[in-house]
């Protein structure tokens, strides 16, 4: 009851562009839940997360929760299938229309750990952009991503 993890949670919106539509839905990656693309477990830097989410760029999500949570925690990186491919993207995270989190997102990167503080909003969103290549190798995980009372 402390905490939820968004991959419980049904988004109220869920916006997803590809980069070059070329109608082939082989090249489609609608957001995961608790899996990666391909189905396989999420995975940042050789450890494996069991709960999460698998965004490819472009992607926006809104969950409504109605203000119960104080903190929105999660680690965030580009998955391991694709690490050494150059993905990388811009995440923005939102609080009501405020921004919480804004930044970069590279497969060079180390996994980054978020805690945000979430009090009292209601309407949470996480846009995962396009970064400098394209969309290639764009998968962010969210991993463990939750929000707690």
């Amino acid at each position: 009851g402390r905490l939820r993890y968004l991959s419980q949670m049904e988004p109220r919106e869920v916006k997803y562009v590809r980069y070059f539509d070329d109608g082939n839905p082989r090249f489609e990656w609608p957001y995961q839940r608790d899996r990666g693309f391909e189905g396989e477990p999420l995975k940042l830097d050789g450890v494996q997360y069991t709960r999460g989410l698998a965004i490819h760029s472009y992607t926006q999500l809104r969950y409504r929760h109605g203000g119960d949570y104080r903190r929105f925690s999660a680690v965030m990186g580009i998955d391991d299938t694709v690490r050494g491919e150059n993905g990388n993207v811009n995440v923005t995270i939102s609080g009501d229309g405020k921004q919480l989190f804004r930044g970069p997102v590279k497969d060079s990167d180390a996994p980054r750990h978020l805690d945000l503080d979430v009090a009292g909003v209601r309407e949470l969103e996480i846009v995962v952009d396009f970064g400098e290549n394209l969309d290639i190798a764009d998968r962010l995980d969210l991993a463990d991503c939750r929000v707690i009372k």
